[in-house]
């Protein structure tokens, strides 16, 4: 990895409340490089903790410190999956299903009426023999 696109990416950066931000927006920022397009945190922790581009991982950020898609600041980035980034997403309340209250049949989310799976999905308890049913006829 060539330090010389870190010195690129400095030109377009800005610090924000100690965020390094290469664009003004909060999406994934992605740079031009060598006739190929990197995303620039998951540069910043291939460069900075040298770990290999390729791989299977991912830039995750520390949502304690920062949820900004477009930092790159190391101290706020670590290599982690997939798999930890969806728990980070979950904790922080940020998952599209972490605020819904009721199932898609319109039962609320409580204690007593919701099942969790081992992959960690709610399911409703009085939706659960009625999917079961479903299932069941389809096969």
């Amino acid at each position: 990895m060539n330090t010389d696109l870190i010195d690129k990416l400095w030109e377009k950066t800005k610090i924000v409340n100690g965020c390094w931000l290469y664009k003004d927006d909060n999406k994934y920022a992605w740079v031009w490089y060598n006739r190929s397009s990197w995303m620039v945190h998951r540069l910043a922790v291939s460069v900075y903790f040298k770990v290999p581009y390729k791989g299977n991982w991912i830039a995750c950020h520390v949502d304690e410190l920062c949820s900004n898609k477009n930092c790159w600041n190391p101290a706020h980035l670590y290599k982690g999956t997939m798999k930890t980034n969806t728990i980070d997403i979950v904790k922080s309340g940020k998952h599209h299903s972490a605020s819904r209250t009721h199932c898609p049949r319109g039962h609320e989310y409580t204690e007593a009426n919701t099942y969790r799976s081992p992959s960690g999905d709610r399911i409703c308890r009085a939706c659960k023999p009625i999917n079961k049913r479903i299932w069941y006829n389809k096969t």
